[in-house]
Formats: structure tokens, C-alpha cells, sequence
């Protein structure tokens, strides 16, 4: 009895030690299932911040790279628009020079005094053109009368040379006074101019004058000297002082001259402003 109660035993411990022994396997596929599970999780967790980063990194890459290209793209644009707005400015300029030629020479190669006149309206559709959208060049243009620009100015050299001839008649009527411009009074004025003496007065640009105490013969002589100096401006300042039939004689180089300083005046004005647009765009 006592030998079969333990083979009993033995074959109950060893039917315990195997259900043991399974269920410490089970157990340990368990927990090696579950280690492998977080294991492939952490692995996982890792390899999705990794490609994260990566896109990240690349993500910044790109976008620095886009930044330098955009950056680049607009160098190159402002870049060929000051090459653009460079090339404008120089045939501004140059034909403000042109301008500025025909005012003061005309056609040089003509011998009527007329015909010198070179209408000015090529020259400044050339100068709107390079500035479209410069109002300041715009004003200058439009302030220009169409006489000066269709027919042009007389040239410095006949305006000279017209007063010669309007200094000799305003000398034979410089005595008329407006209220007495009858034939004797021109035919005494005349003889007056005839047997009038030069002065030869000393003058200056720094001379103080009187206008009331002027007469017409010294504001020629003083008109006279300013032309001699190429001083236009002066000179018509003074003849403008004239009255009565020595002012309708003087009438149309007066006004000749003034249409003359006033082109002048513009095209020189066109010229410095393209100059400092020139200075502008030049890198």
C-alpha cells in the first residue's frame, strides 16, 4: 500500500510539476509577447519621430531654399527694372540735350531766320515717353505753349540779331510820347535819334536803376549791354520797361524772347531732372 500511495504521489507531483511548468511557458510567452508588443510600439514611436524630424528638417531646408529664390527673384526684377528705368533716363536726358540745342542753335544749316525755328514736339514725345509717369516732367512739357512747340523758338543768335534792327526803330520813336503821335512828332523823333551823341555810359550787372527815370534810349543802352554779355534775360527785363510806340515797336522781339528764355528755361529744368534720375538708378 505504502509503495502505491507514493507511485500515487509521484504521478500527482509530476502531473502538478507539468501544469506548472506549462503554465509558467504560458505565462513567459505572455510576457514575451508583451515585451515585444511595447518593444515594436517604442520602435515604432521612435521611427515616426524620426521621420517627423526628417520632414521637418527638410520641410525648413525647402523653405530657406524658396526664401533665397523668392529673394533672388525679386533682386533680379528691381535689378532689370533700374536697368530698364537706367535706359529711360538716358534718352531722356540725351534728348533734353537735343533740346535744349534746338532752342538755343535751331536749324543751323538754314538761312531764313524763320526756318531756323525747330519745333520742339518731337524732342518731347521722345522725353514724356521715357517718363510716362513722372508728373513733374508732364507739367514742365505742358506748360509750354503751342507755338513753341509746333513752330519752335527763334534762336539766340537772330533774337540778337532782330534787335539790331528793333533798336534802330525804337531809337527813331523813342521822343514820340503817347499822347502826341502825330507825322511831325515821328518825323522830330527821328531826327532826335539822328543827331543823338553815345553816351558811353559805364555799366554793370550791379548798376541800380530807376524805371521811372529811365528813358527809352538808356534802357536800350543798358538792354544793349546785357545782349553783348549774353545775358537774354536781363536784357528783355529791361526792354519791357518801354512805353508808347517804342513798346509797339519792341512788342514782338519782347515776346520772341520771353517764348525763347521760357523753352530754354523747361529744357534745362528736363535736363537736371533726368540727370538725377540717371544718378538714381545707376548701381
Amino acid at each position: 500500500q505504502i509503495i502505491a500511495a507514493r507511485a500515487a504521489w509521484e504521478s500527482e507531483l509530476k502531473e502538478r510539476l507539468a501544469r506548472a511548468a506549462a503554465a509558467h511557458e504560458e505565462h513567459m510567452q505572455e510576457v514575451l509577447l508583451v515585451q515585444k508588443q511595447i518593444s515594436n510600439a517604442e520602435m515604432a514611436a521612435k521611427i515616426d519621430e524620426a521621420v517627423h524630424t526628417e520632414r521637418r528638417r527638410h520641410a525648413t531646408q525647402i523653405g530657406r531654399s524658396q526664401s533665397r529664390l523668392e529673394g533672388m527673384e525679386i533682386a533680379l526684377a528691381s535689378r532689370n527694372a533700374m536697368d530698364s528705368l537706367n535706359r529711360r533716363s538716358k534718352h531722356s536726358w540725351l534728348a533734353c540735350q537735343n533740346l535744349v540745342n534746338s532752342v538755343i542753335n535751331g536749324r543751323g544749316d538754314e538761312e531764313d531766320m524763320q526756318m531756323r525755328r525747330f519745333p520742339l514736339a518731337a524732342q518731347l514725345i521722345i522725353i514724356k515717353e521715357a517718363n510716362r509717369d513722372d508728373k513733374f516732367i508732364k507739367a514742365l512739357i505742358s506748360s509750354l505753349p503751342n507755338e513753341s512747340i509746333y513752330e519752335g523758338v527763334y534762336t539766340e543768335a537772330d533774337l540778337k540779331e532782330r534787335f539790331v534792327k528793333v533798336e534802330k526803330v525804337v531809337r527813331s520813336v523813342a521822343h514820340i510820347s503817347e499822347h502826341n503821335a502825330g507825322p511831325f512828332a515821328y518825323g522830330l523823333s527821328y531826327v532826335r535819334s539822328k543827331l543823338r551823341i553815345d553816351a558811353h555810359m559805364k555799366m554793370s550787372s550791379k548798376d541800380r536803376i530807376d524805371p521811372k527815370r529811365m528813358d527809352a534810349n538808356e534802357i536800350l543802352d543798358r538792354a544793349k549791354y546785357f545782349l553783348q554779355r549774353n545775358d537774354l534775360k536781363s536784357a528783355v527785363r529791361l526792354m519791357q520797361l518801354l512805353k508808347g510806340g517804342a513798346a509797339r515797336v519792341a512788342h514782338d522781339w519782347i515776346k520772341d524772347t520771353r517764348m525763347h528764355l521760357e523753352a530754354k528755361m523747361i529744357a534745362e529744368a528736363l535736363i537736371a531732372h533726368s540727370t538725377i534720375n540717371g544718378i538714381r538708378t545707376t548701381y
